[in-house]
């Protein structure tokens, strides 16, 4: 005679609390941002489009909102292309998955500038011949093309979500 509730037990809080926090990293990664000698944080998404033999070939565009005062609004569109690091990968309906190194850049406009970008991610994609499932950590240094507006440093973390090879 099993019993899934009991009453009269405690119930562990490190299952919805985890749930809870793994929600919010999948829906919005946090980012940490570096300019004119000042840190900011802030929240970032990235949705991808991959092609090639695995998709290892990316498109993606980002949306950021920075805290800090003002508001600030970021939008960057990006080329990557992912190393994938376990040697074997094949296209597949079944989810594969494997460390990442990623090189990319790409446009930066904050709507009031522009400027240009290369980045550096590393993480563990999942992915099959559809779909991208990408945990990571990524640095990246924006460029800005007019000399009043400060360059832009950022480190961010979460969860990249894609489409791996629509093709």
């Amino acid at each position: 005679n099993y019993k899934i509730f009991d009453k009269g037990s405690r119930n562990s809080s490190v299952l919805p609390v985890s749930i809870g926090i793994l929600t919010a990293v999948y829906l919005l990664n946090p980012q940490i941002e570096y300019t004119n000698k000042k840190i900011y944080a802030g929240l970032t998404k990235e949705f991808s489009v991959g092609w090639g033999k695995l998709g290892e070939h990316r498109t993606a565009v980002e949306y950021s909102l920075i805290f800090g005062g003002n508001l600030r609004h970021y939008l960057r569109f990006s080329y990557k292309y992912d190393f994938l690091l376990s040697p074997g990968i094949q296209p597949s309906h079944m989810l594969q998955g494997t460390s990442v190194v990623s090189f990319g850049g790409g446009y930066f406009t904050d709507f009031n500038g522009n400027g240009a970008f290369p980045e550096l991610t590393y993480g563990y994609s999942i992915r099959n011949h559809k779909f991208l499932f990408f945990p990571h950590v990524k640095l990246r240094h924006t460029f800005m093309f007019s000399k009043d507006k400060p360059d832009v440093t950022d480190f961010s973390f979460g969860v990249i979500l894609g489409i791996a090879n629509p093709f």
